[in-house]
């Protein structure tokens, strides 16, 4: 029986590829949770940006509306 047959291979092998696969979903998972917080975080300060700005122009409209 050759090497790469034997039973005990195949079962550390396996182990092996499981165990580097769960660690990379869990490293996709937490890379894609922080990309998604960063994305959140961006999004409410430019809703913040966007706010200040209506509010300026609802300004500027009732003093022109006002002259």
């Amino acid at each position: 029986m050759s090497f790469f047959g034997s039973q005990a291979f195949s079962k550390t092998s396996s182990s092996k590829v499981k165990k580097e696969a769960a660690e990379a979903v869990e490293a996709a998972a937490e890379y894609s949770a922080e990309k998604k917080k960063q994305f959140e975080i961006e999004v409410r300060e430019k809703l913040q940006e966007l706010d200040g700005d209506l509010e300026e122009l609802k300004e500027q409209a009732q003093e022109s509306g006002e002259e």
